[in-house]
């Protein structure tokens, strides 16, 4: 009896294993099929979305032969930076073909992976019932972030409420999404930035990594409280922020941020001083060149090289500026400089030459 039940149980393990090895090969094989297809149909999309329009013309007839599953997968591979006439074209071949009928009832699936792929394809439907909001409060983060990253920046101004949302979210993926489509939507995503800058909580971060790259006027008070927070972290987000070209109250503030006890906040402030290009702070940043952070020395010294003709008048200075510290990185930012300008002028003469 002991001996029939070890034999079974053997051969119960044997059968596992044969089932897990065939369904490993038989994902691979379909693994492999489908990157087969979607190579051989690639060039004919490329040709759909970029070439003369009779050529184009030519390639859609050939596509829209193509299933309709087989369709999906390779429009998922797709760029999500695919915008213009192309964007046209491929939104036409979706409708032509029955694809955004699919991504439309994918949206409403059971399965999340099924809504993760019309989360990253939605951006293609175009009818004017379809409503994307259900794909960003999904229960499924990979589903919100995929949702959320695929927006045109058309369809993220229309939804900049439901990215604002998104902001707080726990996931990272979801957060970085929403993000990067606020920036796509521009100056429409200044009022929720505002609401969310003007009230406390763990979205303060994110949203301030948003207004550093929406430079607009509207986000400077905002963002001046939190020039004196008590978190570093979010002084020196604040200084990154200012950065981003928001006034002339941006510079002000950024001069005092130069003092700030901790370094990431000066060196960020300096870094933010030079992409304002505020050549009449030449001389606070020129001090911070002795400097006790050698990360505060360096931002201060590549600024000056960037502001022009009173930069490079600091650097020289500094040459003999009594804090060795000073001099020394006076020194290797002209040296770098100078070596970067005699390439240049290598390479203009080699191309006149030739």
């Amino acid at each position: 009896m002991e001996f029939r039940l070890f034999l079974i149980a053997w051969a119960c393990l044997g059968v596992t294993i044969a089932l897990y090895l065939l369904t490993g090969v038989k994902r691979d094989v379909s693994a492999r099929i489908k990157m087969r297809r979607t190579e051989e149909l690639l060039p004919t999309l490329s040709i759909l979305l970029f070439d003369a329009n009779d050529k184009a013309g030519e390639a859609f007839e050939s596509l829209a032969k193509v299933n309709r599953k087989v369709l999906l997968d390779v429009s998922q591979s797709l760029s999500l930076d695919i915008n213009g006439e192309a964007r046209q074209r491929l939104q036409q071949l979706a409708r032509s073909t029955g694809l955004e009928r699919s991504i439309r009832r994918r949206s409403k699936s059971r399965r999340w992976r099924h809504r993760v792929q019309a989360a990253q394809l939605h951006y293609l439907v175009t009818h004017p019932d379809f409503k994307r909001t259900p794909l960003l409060s999904d229960r499924h983060p990979l589903v919100r972030a995929r949702a959320a990253e695929a927006l045109t920046a058309e369809q993220a101004i229309t939804h900049v409420q439901d990215l604002a949302m998104l902001l707080g979210d726990d996931s990272l993926a979801v957060r970085m999404g929403a993000q990067n489509s606020l920036i796509r939507a521009g100056t429409a995503a200044v009022e929720p930035l505002l609401a969310l800058l003007g009230a406390s909580g763990p979205h303060v971060s994110d949203a301030m990594e948003v207004a550093a790259n929406l430079p607009d006027t509207r986000l400077v008070e905002a963002l001046a409280k939190y020039a004196h927070s008590s978190d570093p972290r979010l002084r020196g987000m604040t200084a990154s922020a200012l950065g981003g070209g928001t006034g002339l109250g941006a510079i002000e503030l950024l001069h005092e941020l130069l003092g700030d006890h901790e370094a990431d906040v000066r060196a960020a402030a300096v870094s933010a001083l030079a992409r304002l290009e505020s050549r009449e702070s030449v001389g606070v940043i020129g001090a911070l060149l002795a400097d006790s952070e050698w990360r505060v020395r360096r931002a201060a010294g590549y600024a000056l090289d960037g502001l022009g003709a009173a930069g490079q008048l600091i650097l020289r200075r500094s040459l003999d500026h009594p804090d060795p510290y000073a001099r020394d990185m006076a020194r290797q930012v002209l040296d770098g400089s100078m070596a970067l300008s005699a390439r240049a002028r290598a390479s203009v003469q080699y191309v006149g030459a030739s």
